[in-house]
């Protein structure tokens, strides 16, 4: 979605004015942020990615955007297999002392995971400690932390603590799409 005066030419990278005014650094946040989630939506990873670089790039200038792509590319960066980068993304979000709480939140739940698959049991064990720690309401967030422990609890072969995380993102209102999940883990145990 683009506001009066723009459009995108060719490559929906490049923006062109139509008029004489500049854009600025957050409305141009804002047109390449709209179109990485279109990509993302639209499972076309590649693309997406190279839109939250430039986001990455853009929000250098503008401080309070940083940790919002940062975390969107460090959940590309997990889906690609790239966890050494998104340790690296999330590492910053987590240790910048001014980032909204939920986006810490979901940088120690994507950096756990990288954590997991690279085996660093202990680093995803701290992650997960720091996670329930800040979260005070059953929501997404706190379901996506019961599957980090659960997948933690699997990895350290304690299945019944494994079955328990699950178990409670289930008893709880949590969006379909992730009891889905949940319940395909729960097969898996």
């Amino acid at each position: 979605m683009l506001a009066f005066g723009m459009r995108l030419v060719n490559d929906p990278r490049v923006l062109v004015t139509t008029t004489p005014r500049p854009v600025t650094r957050r409305v141009l946040f804002g047109i390449l942020w709209n179109e990485a989630l279109a990509e993302e939506r639209q499972v076309n990873v590649n693309e997406a990615l190279v839109l939250y670089n430039r986001l990455a790039a853009l929000s250098e200038k503008i401080p309070e955007y940083r940790p919002f792509a940062l975390v969107n590319r460090s959940k590309i960066y997990l889906q690609n297999g790239s966890y050494d980068k998104c340790i690296k993304d999330c590492t910053e979000v987590i240790n910048n002392t001014s980032a909204p709480l939920e986006q810490i939140q979901k940088a120690l739940g994507n950096r756990g995971h990288a954590f997991l698959y690279l085996r660093r049991i202990l680093d995803t064990s701290n992650d997960l400690n720091e996670l329930e720690k800040t979260v005070v309401v059953p929501q997404d967030i706190w379901a996506t932390t019961m599957v980090l422990k659960a997948r933690y609890m699997m990895a350290i072969n304690n299945r019944p603590e494994a079955r328990r995380a699950l178990n409670s993102v289930l008893e709880e209102n949590v969006n379909k799409t992730l009891q889905n999940q949940v319940k395909q883990w729960m097969d898996l145990i």
